[in-house]
């Protein structure tokens, strides 16, 4: 931070990708669940690294307390002028109320109705608050047979 404002920082996504997972590793261990960290190692962007690590580190973990005997990818891609990351898993889904909450949070007109889903903690809305300073935004879906795709995207 620097005068009130976050400072963004050139970030070597695959390293940051790669220190949490080294904090997970353990948990998804015993939960017989795999980690990958797909992302490229020539992808490197600016912003604000605390903030970043702060969501990756949530959306990372909950995954890994949502997923037994599976898999858990973590991929980034850039085009377009958009930096994409992608966590997928092979879990059971997200809850459709909580689908409905992340897709709808970044619509214009959502309504103080759209709360979040109970029992979902805080750390998700940290995750959309710090999104939104960044520019960045979260969307969410559930894939045809197993598991969901969660996808952030910065500007």
């Amino acid at each position: 931070m620097k005068n009130g404002y976050a400072v963004p920082e050139e970030i070597d996504l695959r390293e940051l990708v790669e220190e949490k997972i080294d904090i997970f590793s353990s948990i998804a261990e015993t939960n017989n669940t795999v980690i990958l960290n797909n992302v490229p190692p020539e992808l490197q962007f600016c912003a604000n690294y605390q903030s970043l690590a702060v969501v990756l580190h949530n959306l990372l973990d909950n995954a890994v307390k949502n997923i037994r005997e599976g898999e858990i990818m973590i991929s980034a891609m850039h085009g377009e002028g958009m930096i994409q990351v992608s966590i997928e898993d092979t879990g059971t889904g997200l809850p459709p109320a909580l689908l409905h909450w992340i897709n709808a949070y970044w619509h214009p007109m959502r309504k103080v109705e759209d709360t979040m889903p109970a029992h979902n903690g805080l750390g998700l809305i940290i995750v959309m608050e710090l999104l939104e300073q960044m520019k960045g935004r979260l969307t969410a879906e559930n894939k045809p047979y197993c598991g969901a795709v969660v996808k952030i995207e910065f500007p």
